[in-house]
C-alpha cells in the first residue's frame, strides 16, 4: 500500500498529467505584466530548481526557460496588437517588457515584422478579402469558375507536395532561417546575449558600447559561449562603420580577429564567423574572391545578415542581377528585416519604379536609419533632390548623428540643386571631421560632393586620400553613381586596380 495517501488522489494524478508547457504558460500569464518575473521566480512557482526546470524544458521543447518566457510574452503581445486597443508602448509594458524598443526588436526578430505593422497587415488582409467578396457578388459565374479552378490547383499542389515533400523538407533543413550555433546552456547568459544583440542593432555609439558590456557579462557566466564572442566582434566592426566611426577599420579588424579565432575554436563552422571573416576580406583586405568564399559558406542558411552582406558584395562587383536574386530571397524569408538591400539593388539595375514602390511600403513600416538612407539614395539618383535631403535630415534628427554618408549625399543633392552655400558648408564639415582624426569615410564623401559639382580633379584627389586612409566605403567605388563620370579617367582606373577590382570579373 502506498505510504502517501495523496499519491492515489485522482485530483493530484490529473494535475500531474498537465503538460509542463501548460504549467509554464499559466505561471507566466499570472505574472504577465511583471517585468521582474523571470527564470528564478518561475522555477520557485513550480517548486523546481532552475537547473531541473531547464533540463525538463529542453527535453520537451528544446527551449531555454528565458526563451520560453519571452516567446509567450511576444505571442500575447501580438494578440493585444491585433485587438487594436493599445499602442505598441502600452502593449510592451502589459506583456512584461521594460522597454518598448526592446519589445520591438524581439517582436521583429520573432515574427518577421515590426509591431507597428500589425494593424497595417490586418487592414491589407481585410481589404483583399473585401475586394474578393464584392467582385464575387458582381460576377457569380466567374466566382464559381474561380472556386473550381482554385480547387483543382489546390488538389494538384497537395499531390505535388506529397511526392516532393522529402525534397522540400531537406531544403528547409539545409536552409534554416537562423543558425543554432555557438549557444549556451546558461539561460542568464543567453538573456544577456539577447540584450547585447538588441543594443548592437540600434547602431548608436552609446548602444554599441552597452552591447559589448552585455556580451562580456554573458561570457563571464559562460566562457564557452561562442555567440557572445562573435557578438563583440560584430560590435567592434560596427564601431568602425558610419554608425559610430570611433575606430579606424584596420584597428577594428585587428581587435576582431582573435575574437573570431576564439569563437571558431569553440564552434567550428559558425555562420557568424564566416560572415565576419568575409566582411574583413571585403573592407580590410579588399580581397573580393576570398570574401565570396566565406559568404558562400554563410548563405547555406537564410540567416538575414549573411544574405545582406553577400548582396553588398555582389553590388560592389557589379553582379546586380544575382544581387537581386539574393535580395528577393532575403525579402521572402525576412519580409521586414530592417536592412533590406532591395531598394539599392533595384536602383543599381535601373528599376526605379519598382524601387520607389518598395521604398514607399518600407517607409510606412520602418522609419529607421536603413530605410531612410536607402530611400534617400534612390531619390537622389532619380532627380528628386528635395525629397532625398528631407529623408537624410530625418535620419540625422532621429539619431542626433551627423552621418558622413548622409552628409555626402545631401551635399550631392544640394550641388544638383545649385545651392552652393550649403554645398560648401557640408564640404567643410566633412573635411574638418577628417582632420579631427575620425574614421567614417569622410574623404570618400568629400569626393562624392566634388564629383557632383563636376570638379573631376578634386574628386580624384580626395578619392586617393580616401584610399590611403583605407575608408570603409572604398568597396563602393565602382557602384557609387556620383563617380560614373570619373570611370574613364586614367587615375580612377588605376585606383580601381589598386583596390582589387583588377580581376576581369570584378571590373567594369
Amino acid at each position: 500500500m502506498d505510504a502517501n495517501p495523496q499519491h492515489n488522489n485522482p485530483l493530484n494524478q490529473k494535475k500531474d498529467k498537465i503538460p509542463l508547457s501548460q504549467k509554464l504558460e499559466e505561471e507566466v500569464e499570472k505574472n504577465l505584466n511583471n517585468e521582474n518575473f523571470g527564470v528564478e521566480l518561475l522555477a520557485q512557482a513550480l517548486g523546481m530548481s532552475r537547473s531541473g526546470l531547464h533540463r525538463n524544458l529542453q527535453k520537451h521543447t528544446g527551449q531555454s526557460i528565458s526563451q520560453f518566457i519571452r516567446e509567450y510574452r511576444l505571442k500575447r503581445g501580438l494578440e493585444y496588437l491585433k485587438n487594436g486597443e493599445f499602442t505598441v508602448s502600452e502593449v510592451a509594458y502589459k506583456v512584461g517588457f521594460n522597454s518598448p524598443s526592446y519589445f520591438t526588436s524581439c517582436f521583429t526578430d520573432y515574427f518577421g515584422y515590426a509591431p507597428s505593422a500589425v494593424k497595417y497587415r490586418q487592414e491589407n488582409v481585410l481589404l483583399d478579402n473585401g475586394s474578393s467578396i464584392s467582385h464575387s457578388k458582381a460576377n457569380p459565374s466567374k466566382h464559381r469558375i474561380r472556386i473550381i479552378a482554385s480547387s483543382v490547383v489546390l488538389i494538384s499542389l497537395l499531390l505535388i507536395s506529397y511526392v516532393l515533400w522529402p525534397v522540400f523538407n531537406k531544403t528547409a533543413v539545409d536552409a534554416k532561417e537562423s543558425p543554432d550555433q555557438g549557444m549556451t546552456q546558461n539561460p542568464e547568459a543567453y538573456d544577456l546575449y539577447l540584450k547585447g544583440e538588441h543594443l548592437r542593432r540600434i547602431y548608436t555609439p552609446s548602444s554599441l558600447d552597452e552591447s559589448i558590456e552585455y556580451f562580456n557579462k554573458a561570457i563571464a557566466l559562460d566562457s564557452s559561449f561562442a555567440l557572445a564572442y562573435a557578438g563583440i566582434a560584430q560590435t567592434l566592426i560596427s564601431k568602425a562603420c558610419i554608425f559610430d566611426a570611433s575606430l579606424h577599420p584596420l584597428e577594428s579588424f585587428k581587435q576582431v580577429r582573435p575574437l573570431l579565432e576564439k569563437a571558431e575554436d569553440l564552434e567550428p563552422g559558425m555562420i557568424q564567423v564566416h560572415i565576419l571573416k568575409g566582411f574583413i576580406h571585403v573592407f580590410g583586405d579588399w580581397d573580393f574572391e576570398k570574401a565570396e568564399e566565406e559568404y558562400q559558406k554563410a548563405i547555406v542558411t537564410n540567416y538575414p545578415e549573411a544574405l545582406g552582406v553577400y548582396i553588398d558584395l555582389l553590388n560592389f562587383v557589379q553582379k546586380h542581377e544575382l544581387a537581386l536574386e539574393m535580395s528577393n530571397r532575403l525579402n521572402r524569408n525576412h519580409p521586414h528585416y530592417p536592412n533590406s538591400r532591395m531598394i539599392l539593388t533595384l536602383c543599381f539595375l535601373g528599376e526605379y519604379e519598382k524601387a520607389e514602390e518598395f521604398a514607399s511600403e518600407r517607409l510606412k513600416i520602418f522609419n529607421n536609419y536603413f530605410t531612410l538612407d536607402n530611400s534617400g539614395f534612390l531619390y537622389l539618383n532619380t532627380g528628386q533632390y528635395a525629397k532625398a535631403i528631407s529623408l537624410f535630415q530625418q535620419a540625422i534628427d532621429m539619431e542626433g548623428i551627423r552621418y558622413p554618408r548622409m552628409l555626402g549625399w545631401m551635399g550631392a543633392a544640394y550641388a544638383k540643386l545649385g545651392d552652393t552655400e550649403k554645398v560648401m558648408a557640408l564640404l567643410q564639415e566633412l573635411k574638418d571631421k577628417k582632420d579631427e582624426g575620425f574614421s567614417g569615410s569622410y574623404a570618400f564623401f568629400v569626393a562624392v560632393i566634388y564629383a557632383s559639382l563636376g570638379d573631376t580633379a578634386s574628386a580624384l584627389e580626395w578619392l586617393e586620400i580616401s584610399y590611403q586612409h583605407h575608408d570603409m566605403e572604398i568597396p563602393w567605388l565602382l557602384t557609387e553613381p556620383q563617380f560614373l563620370p570619373l570611370h574613364n579617367e586614367p587615375a580612377f582606373q588605376e585606383l580601381v586596380r589598386k583596390v582589387g577590382f583588377s580581376n576581369p570579373k570584378y571590373s567594369s
